[in-house]
């Protein structure tokens, strides 16, 4: 049974219905057992029984403190039975973890909270996470930021309601509670919680905002998480209007144009972009980030890139910006690297097939790969191949390379830019050599003198793609 409190009594308290904006068919409460989650785990075990709400509750051992964790864990679990609540447990060695992906502690940490959390909603068809943040975790996430560069968006703090993705929210019911309102709720109502020994380290940013810069700011001000939660609405205001304002700009036909887009106002740019590159990783850009990229936007130039968070690339493709996932680091060697062809089915890195046949049809395998749905036809070429010189061979381009073309050698790096080829696939393209140097460059240009003559022993280059 929940023990006796009244949700309208905790002042401060947003019902899930409220900050939905519906009534969900059940709630998972992240669990860690100190104070803020185990009011909340009563504030809910009430409201859900009153309004025919399941709930259940999730724990997370980290593995970082020992004895006192593996307390946490039972008291947790304990504390879930008395109230008819079920209790998933993780038991995680975050340590080992973090140094596997070669992450912080208290990174790695949230990362596995959240997985495993997504894992239960996702199992039990659970809507919406509900988390224990209070007034003065804004606080201080406002502070870390500030004193880390953070842009707008950063000033908004900890929002009341957070998109998980999947359909899934999480929610914060407590957060304009400080945290010394919730010690006396706790006191008053004689509810039991466990205190982590960690919080008064302050080899921890937080702990060190926590223990050492709040305190002075209450001197200051001691109104200090009002004044904080005013903040974070006016910035959050200012935000979702530049954000709605981004949006329509992103949905207006060749939105992407480096023209256009150096035309936009700094605040609008830095949605657009931010909206741009969301679309290829979660990670977030900083200050630092968005001055390279506003100068890579105004500047201009051509097929010149920029590194940014999340193994991404920003990349001016032509005339426009694009975003995109980095092309992992190749070794120098494998540009040196050169494919004997042979008769049949050659497969060539970056997605490719080369089919080579000397003079008899090859429809019937043409049709047979794009049958299968693997391979699509990307072009072909017959030439005579009397004019091949000593062995056939492929490679990806090379600095300084030229084939001879109209009379002339002409730059296979200029040729691929006048082509249009994108830059992601200008270093996979394969191109086709002899002991004489380049002889066709799929799509591009095929060396002079070697195209198909009559009566004359004729082979047959067709290039795939896989799809």
């Amino acid at each position: 049974m929940c023990r006796e409190i009244k949700t309208a009594d905790v002042k401060g308290f947003r019902s899930p219905e409220k900050i939905l904006g519906h009534k969900p068919a059940s709630l998972l409460l992240a669990y860690s057992g100190g104070a803020d989650s185990s009011l909340l785990l009563h504030l809910l075990c009430a409201w859900c029984k009153e309004n025919g709400v399941g709930l259940y509750a999730a724990h997370v051992n980290h593995s970082i403190r020992g004895d006192e964790a593996l307390r946490d864990r039972d008291f947790c679990i304990e504390s879930a039975q008395e109230l008819g609540i079920r209790c998933f447990v993780l038991d995680a060695d975050v340590p080992a973890i973090a140094r596997e992906r070669k992450k912080g502690i208290e990174e790695t940490a949230r990362e596995v909270r959240y997985d495993f959390f997504r894992e239960i909603m996702e199992k039990e068809n659970i809507e919406a996470l509900v988390t224990a943040h209070n007034a003065d975790d804004n606080l201080e996430t406002l502070i870390f930021r500030l004193a880390r560069g953070s842009g707008a968006k950063g000033l908004c703090g900890i929002p009341e309601k957070r998109e998980l993705g999947g359909g899934k929210v999480a929610l914060r019911p407590i957060l304009s509670i400080k945290k010394e309102e919730i010690l006396d709720i706790c006191r008053q109502l004689d509810i039991k919680y466990v205190c982590d020994s960690t919080n008064s380290d302050d080899n921890y940013a937080r702990n060190r905002i926590r223990l050492n810069v709040i305190p002075q700011l209450k001197e200051i001000n001691p109104s200090i998480h009002g004044s904080a939660a005013r903040l974070s609405a006016l910035v959050s205001a200012d935000c979702d209007f530049i954000d709605g304002e981004a949006e329509k700009y992103v949905n207006t036909p060749d939105f992407d144009k480096i023209g256009r887009l150096q035309a936009l106002h700094p605040a609008l740019l830095r949605r657009v972009t931010d909206k741009m590159m969301s679309k290829v990783t979660d990670a977030m850009t900083e200050y630092v980030h968005f001055e390279a990229l506003s100068r890579l936007i105004n500047e201009g130039k051509p097929h010149s890139s920029l590194s940014l968070p999340g193994e991404t690339e920003a990349v001016i493709d032509f005339d426009r910006l694009a975003f995109r996932k980095a092309e992992p680091k190749r070794e120098k060697t494998e540009k040196n690297t050169e494919i004997p062809l042979r008769e049949g089915e050659n497969r060539l890195e970056g997605g490719y097939l080369l089919l080579l046949h000397t003079d008899f049809p090859i429809s019937s395998q043409k049709n047979q790969l794009q049958e299968e749905n693997i391979y699509t036809l990307f072009t072909q070429v017959t030439l005579s191949s009397d004019k091949i010189v000593g062995n056939l061979f492929c490679r990806v381009r090379r600095a300084g390379d030229k084939i001879k073309r109209g009379g002339i050698s002409k730059d296979v790096r200029k040729l691929m830019s006048e082509h249009k080829i994108p830059l992601k696939d200008r270093d996979r393209l394969p191109v086709v050599c002899d002991d004489e140097g380049i002889l066709w460059i799929p799509g591009i240009a095929l060396r002079d003198g070697t195209e198909q003559k009559e009566n004359a022993i004729t082979i047959t280059l067709s290039v795939f793609k896989k799809q």
